[in-house]
């Protein structure tokens, strides 16, 4: 043993319980509320396993930056990351101050000529971007942008 270390320490509890139970305890207690309820019909699982499973298999939205502060005359690039996007789905791009569809799916919808969608298939990751793009920025274009799936 090292001359200068000390032996390890160990501290026990111990708990001893001894008597007779008090006379108002009972000898033979009841089940719980729980077991003793409204009986519970697990045939509702099944149809709430299905839900799950089909939600797991719609499409939802990745992670990306979402707040951005431009300059007059700057590139936006609004990201929208969809991932476990299926058949049938559709990438709608919309400016909320006045409820305008900027575009559907890759084609942008506007008559304005600064505004363009990036499609990029991502499948490494289960994702497609859907990139809005808006040239020579104005003040005019501030406010909120919304992208979904339809």
């Amino acid at each position: 043993m090292c001359p200068n270390t000390s032996p390890p320490l160990l501290l026990l509890w111990c708990v001893l319980v001894c008597g007779k139970p008090s006379p108002h305890s009972n000898p033979h207690p009841s089940p719980w509320d729980w077991q003793m309820g409204e009986q519970v019909d697990y045939t509702m699982f099944d149809m709430y396993e299905e839900e799950m499973k089909m939600m797991v298999e719609q499409p939802y939205f990745g992670k990306t930056k979402n707040k951005m502060t431009l300059k007059n005359g700057e590139v936006a690039f609004l990201p929208c990351r969809v991932k476990n996007m299926g058949e049938g789905y559709m990438v709608t791009w919309m400016y909320l101050s006045d409820v305008t569809i900027l575009s559907v799916g890759s084609m942008a919808f506007s008559s304005d000529q600064r505004l363009s969608v990036v499609h990029v298939n991502r499948p490494r990751i289960q994702a497609d971007d859907w990139t809005l793009l808006i040239n020579t920025t104005t003040t005019m274009d501030s406010g909120k942008y919304e992208c979904s799936v339809n």
